[in-house]
């Protein structure tokens, strides 16, 4: 198939080919059965993106428990999510390992939260030093769409955004579009509350 033809002269080529040369009726067959296959194939290629969500690089979420109003940054290049924490304090209940922090919500309001820590993960941080980090389940929403992750806990005061959802988030729903922002509210239907 010739690439910039009109649909007039796709057909009028797969009649013939050359100059006058006309293709057998098995020849025309085949010539169409290829446009179609690549047709097919074009779009099984382009499908599996069209089929997820495109959110923005930075997006409203809540956080559960809690309902916690937060600006997020969607982080490809992580593949956990971490969120920021102050005053983390571990203790034990019922012979398992909690953790006792606080957040600040996108109105400066501090939510003080207690979560079982899940397990511990050491993350690279810059010039390859390793950093022990405590890994929660928390509930995330973004746009319509719930699901419970690990997160780990972290310092980011110092950084814009209090938390980065990485790639164990996004990669079965959301496609990032890096000129975008803000484009849904956390409109979930948490399961176990009521609506």
């Amino acid at each position: 198939m010739i690439i910039g033809m009109s649909g007039a002269e796709r057909m009028a080529g797969m009649r013939s080919v050359g100059a006058g040369m006309a293709l057998s009726p098995g020849r025309q067959k085949i010539a169409w059965q290829r446009y179609l296959y690549g047709l097919l194939l074009a779009l099984l290629v382009v499908s599996p993106v069209c089929a997820k969500d495109v959110v923005g690089w930075v997006e409203k979420v809540r956080l559960q428990p809690g309902n916690v109003l937060l600006k997020a940054k969607m982080d490809t290049g992580a593949k956990s999510s971490s969120l920021n924490c102050d005053c983390q304090q571990v203790f034990e209940r019922d012979g398992s390992e909690w953790v006792q922090f606080s957040l600040t919500d996108s109105e400066g309001q501090s939510v003080r939260l207690e979560r079982k820590v899940e397990r511990y993960v050491n993350i690279k941080r810059h010039f390859n030093e390793l950093e022990e980090r405590p890994v929660i389940r928390m509930g995330i929403c973004l746009g319509s769409v719930y699901r419970e992750i690990e997160v780990n806990l972290i310092d980011r005061s110092g950084l814009n955004y209090p938390l980065l959802i990485g790639r164990d988030f996004l990669k079965p729903t959301f496609v990032v579009d890096p000129e975008a922002k803000f484009t849904r509210q956390p409109s979930c239907v948490v399961p176990g509350q009521n609506e």
